[in-house]
This record gives structure tokens, C-alpha cells and sequence, in this order.
């Protein structure tokens, strides 16, 4: 019974926290302070990046991402990097959250059938990406040229192509504007993996 399925709230905006877990508990599901008293915990973005999610997750914790307007590439970088069971969005009607809550719970998924389908053609893998290819993405979105790059690493300009290209490749991106508009949204979680 969804009712008795503890839940755990945690976003970065205090106002939408506290009105997310006031309809949580209007909908008589019980709300608590704590990840680790809850069968599903709901996060945002940046909560998402602040809680130890991966550690919580082995303990038995299911994260619900709370889509706070994001868009698709980081939705698919999100979900393809972080142990999510589930995203709710804000027209989701209190039926749904229910489902979606006891569904959690059992360990099963909650995610849109179309935007599963997109997910493994459109996502990269953090783990796909090496430290210096990360250096590099870093001052490409700082923007710096090749030849500033190689002199910062201390490599040739030629290596900073090499790794430039690698990175286009595995983003699936044809050029270096689209590959730093891409990584800009992206970086923040890359550098606390």
C-alpha cells in the first residue's frame, strides 16, 4: 500500500521542498527527514550531485528524479550516470505520483516509454570519459584554444586534436561549439564522479 511507503524529499529549493512534501502528505504518504528511512527518495539536480547517491542506492534507497524543468540531454546524462528508479514531472496528476511511489518501492522503473527508447542513442557515460579527456572538456569551456591547452598539460597541440576528436566522437557531436554547449551543462556532474 502506497500509504505506508516512507518517503524522503530533498531539493534545492527550500519552497518547493516543503510544498512537494506538504502534497506528499496531503496524499497521506508518509514523509521523513532521513534517505535512509525512506523506501523512495526524491531528489533534484542538485541534490542529486550533494547526496551520496550511489551509497545510499546500495542500501536499499530508490532516488526519484524531480524533473525541475530540465532538458533532454542532461534528463538522459542523469539517468544513464546516477542509480535513478524514476523521474516525475510537475503535471504529473497525484494518481500517478502514487503509482509511481509503490512501483519505486518494489524496485521497478518509472520512466516514460518514449523517453526510454531515446535514452541509449542520445546519452553519454561518465565512465566512458578518461581524466585528461575531462581536462580538456574543462578548457574548452573556459576557451581556450588548442595550443593554450597543450601548454597548460603540458602535451603537444597535435594530442589536444586527438583528444578533441575522441570527445566528439563519444558525444556524438560534429563539431566544437556543439561539444562545448553539450559538455557545459554536463561538467558539473563529470567532475564530482
Amino acid at each position: 500500500m502506497v500509504q505506508e511507503v516512507p518517503v524522503f524529499v530533498a531539493l534545492y529549493n527550500r519552497v518547493l521542498q516543503d510544498a512537494f512534501s506538504s502534497f506528499l502528505s496531503g496524499l497521506r504518504i508518509p514523509v521523513v527527514h532521513s534517505p535512509l528511512k525512506s523506501k523512495v527518495s526524491f531528489v533534484d539536480k542538485v541534490k542529486l550531485s550533494e547526496l551520496d547517491v550511489k551509497g545510499l542506492h546500495s542500501k536499499g534507497v530508490n532516488f526519484v528524479l524531480v524533473d525541475t524543468g530540465l532538458d533532454k540531454v542532461e534528463l538522459f546524462f542523469l539517468v544513464k550516470n546516477f542509480p535513478l528508479s524514476g523521474i516525475v514531472y510537475p503535471e504529473m496528476k497525484p494518481e500517478l505520483i502514487k503509482k509511481c511511489i509503490g512501483a519505486v518501492a518494489l524496485g521497478d522503473k518509472w520512466f516514460k516509454r518514449d523517453f526510454l527508447v531515446s535514452l541509449g542513442k542520445e546519452s553519454i557515460s561518465a565512465s566512458s570519459l578518461t581524466e585528461r579527456e575531462l581536462q580538456v572538456i574543462g578548457y574548452l569551456i573556459e576557451g581556450m584554444t588548442n595550443k593554450e591547452i597543450a601548454r597548460k598539460l603540458g602535451i603537444t597541440e597535435q594530442t589536444v586534436k586527438y583528444y578533441v576528436n575522441q570527445l566528439l566522437k563519444k558525444a556524438n557531436v560534429s563539431n566544437r561549439v556543439k561539444l562545448v554547449c553539450l559538455f557545459s551543462k554536463l561538467y558539473p556532474y563529470l567532475i564530482k564522479r
